[in-house]
């Protein structure tokens, strides 16, 4: 599982391509149950928190409605600014309860995170690290290649 790039890496693509249109950021597509029971179509958005401890920000997007009218909608922020202690720089903090508990099992069977095990607690909150996979970069360079920041 050994990534081309760190999450400082994809953060930093990531934020040189923010001024883009949504659509041409997102990237990752899947169906999932939502939160009211019906399968939707979900894609990542990512980001650069300011933390150089985990400062790859992942966001999930929603496609709304059919052919001409559908756009995307912001759906759930997954990843928190948080400064996790000893996180690798594939590694990413993940919140998994309230609004993003419905998605967890989807999330991890789409084979783009592992689970670690370990969790942090940040106020009342527990929340999980997870390890980026290959999968998740072949993804992600689809909407961030390399070439584009040469």
């Amino acid at each position: 599982m050994n990534l081309k790039k760190t999450n400082f890496d994809m953060a930093l693509m990531a934020s040189h391509g923010s001024d883009r249109p949504i659509g041409t950021r997102t990237f990752g597509l899947f169906t999932a149950k939502g939160v009211l029971d019906a399968d939707e179509r979900f894609a990542f958005e990512a980001g650069r928190y300011a933390y150089v401890g985990a400062p790859l920000s992942l966001r999930l997007w929603v496609l709304e409605g059919a052919g001409l009218d559908c756009g995307w909608s912001p759906y759930v922020d997954l990843t928190k600014n948080s400064r996790p202690h000893g996180c690798s720089p594939t590694e990413c903090v993940v919140k998994t309860f309230g609004e993003n508990a419905h998605l967890r099992g989807t999330l991890l069977a789409l084979g783009f995170f592992v689970d670690t095990g370990r969790r942090m607690t940040s106020g009342l909150d527990q929340l999980e690290i997870w390890t980026l996979t290959s999968q998740f970069e072949d993804a992600f360079d689809t909407t961030h290649p390399e070439s584009a920041f040469v």
